[in-house]
């Protein structure tokens, strides 16, 4: 079986390689789906290693730039030329297909795994008189294989106590394990980002969700964070005049306009000058959760990845009804956030039941309990003027969900007089919310 399967993976090997050098999104895709050693042949497996180390010292893939690679180290040039790179793109018509020849890849590394394991049971067979052993050593070492499919990480104790230990170090030695929070909004409830966590922020239409989100992301950018931003209502700039409001403080609607004078201008100068520095990624045109991993590990791959923003979940694109969108959704994202470690902050709208009584102690968003259920902490958003008699600026911050750190309660914001920050009116309540 493994020689009839040869051809089937070469051509394959050879299709990913050259799809990978080509589009760089290619190259993205099969660095999230498969590693070296599922290739079949070692010159494949070099290529697929020199490619990806290409692109996290350069972010391009380049078939000079790969064969100069190539020629630069000893290990690789005795086994490839440059007739054989240039080769691995002549039949590649489109990228298109570069997913389902990674799962090809995959079945047959499999199939290899799965017969060289049934080739060694024949062979230990020959030579033992214990079948009862032989079947319970073949049982543990076909458990094993299974596990490697489903299973990246050790689960033992000592295992995840070193890791422990090590995010300890970490501490100890002064290194950044997360991104501070403002103590403005909520640095005495949730001290910081934390990669894996998953934070929603929840309100109902226009009670500034975004505002709020604009505001993490300038106190996180001036930590240092690295972040995303997917938009899935505003375009990018858009979402920058947000930004930039916050900044500045000039408000959006003057950007929009262009309505703003020389004060207001310099502001903005002195603001588009910082955020040059940060390394934020914004899109407008990912809506799709698998589009959106893609661009998180791009990002990943040549770098870190402290924050990922999403405003907001109802308008994630994926199949089925909205219930079985958003439920779908809560989970792979979460899973999401854990495995690529990142702090995911998403927007959510909740449902009308829950936006006529606010205190309520259920937690309702918009579409499905799992995004509540899978949150560790949810920042609840409600306008206050109408039951307070205050303006219209006013409004109640609570975390009505802290997995992670535990302390709930809420405190009293506003608007500020342009509209482009949020601001404390009181502090926080004391005791917890019921």
């Amino acid at each position: 079986m493994i020689e009839q399967t040869q051809h089937v993976s070469a051509q394959t090997e050879r299709y990913i390689l050259g799809s990978m050098i080509m589009d760089v999104e290619a190259l993205i895709t099969a660095a999230d789906q498969i590693s070296w050693e599922m290739f079949y042949e070692r010159k494949n497996q070099l290529v697929f290693n020199a490619l990806i180390d290409i692109y996290k010292e350069t972010g391009k893939t380049d078939i000079t730039i790969l064969d100069d690679f190539i020629r630069g180290q000893e290990a690789t040039r005795k086994l490839i030329d440059s007739v054989y790179l240039c080769a691995l793109t002549d039949d590649v018509v489109t990228t298109a297909n570069i997913l389902s020849h990674t799962k090809i890849i995959k079945k047959l590394y499999l199939l290899r795994r799965v017969e060289l394991f049934g080739m060694s049971v024949m062979e230990n067979a020959k030579f033992r008189d214990d079948p009862d052993a032989l079947i319970r050593e073949a049982s543990s070492q076909l458990i094993d294989l299974a596990d490697e499919q489903v299973e990246k990480k050790d689960p033992t104790v000592p295992a995840i106590m070193a890791e422990v230990h090590e995010k300890w170090k970490d501490i100890k030695e002064g290194k950044q394990t997360h991104i501070p929070t403002s103590e403005l909004l909520f640095g005495d409830m949730i001290p910081g980002w934390y990669p894996g966590h998953f934070n929603s922020i929840a309100a109902y239409t226009s009670a500034g969700k975004s505002t709020l989100l604009a505001q993490i992301m300038v106190d996180a950018g001036r930590e240092g964070a690295s972040q995303i931003i997917f938009s899935l209502e505003d375009s990018r700039h858009e979402r920058m005049y947000k930004l930039l409001a916050n900044i500045a403080d000039v408000p959006q609607r003057a950007q929009i306009s262009g309505t703003f004078g020389n004060n207001d201008k310099a502001r903005l100068k002195e603001a588009e000058e910082e955020m040059r520095e940060w390394p934020l990624l914004i899109y407008s045109d990912v809506r799709a959760i698998e589009g959106m991993r893609l661009k998180i590990l791009k990002a990943k791959m040549r770098g870190k990845v402290d924050i990922v923003a999403i405003d907001f979940i109802q308008n994630i694109v994926e199949p089925g009804k909205l219930y079985d969108r958003m439920s779908y959704a809560a989970l792979t994202l979460q899973a999401m956030a854990q495995d690529l470690e990142f702090t995911l902050i998403l927007l959510s709208q909740i449902d009308n039941e829950t936006a006529k009584n606010p205190n309520s102690k259920f937690i309702g968003m918009k579409g499905a309990g799992e995004i509540a259920a899978a949150s560790d902490a949810v920042i609840w958003m409600a306008p206050e003027g109408d039951k307070k008699g205050g303006m219209e600026r006013d409004l109640r911050i609570s975390l009505k969900k802290n997995r992670k750190f535990g302390p709930l309660g809420g405190r009293d914001f506003e608007f500020s007089p342009r509209w482009t920050r949020i601001q404390r009116r009181n502090e926080w309540d004391d005791g917890r919310l019921g």
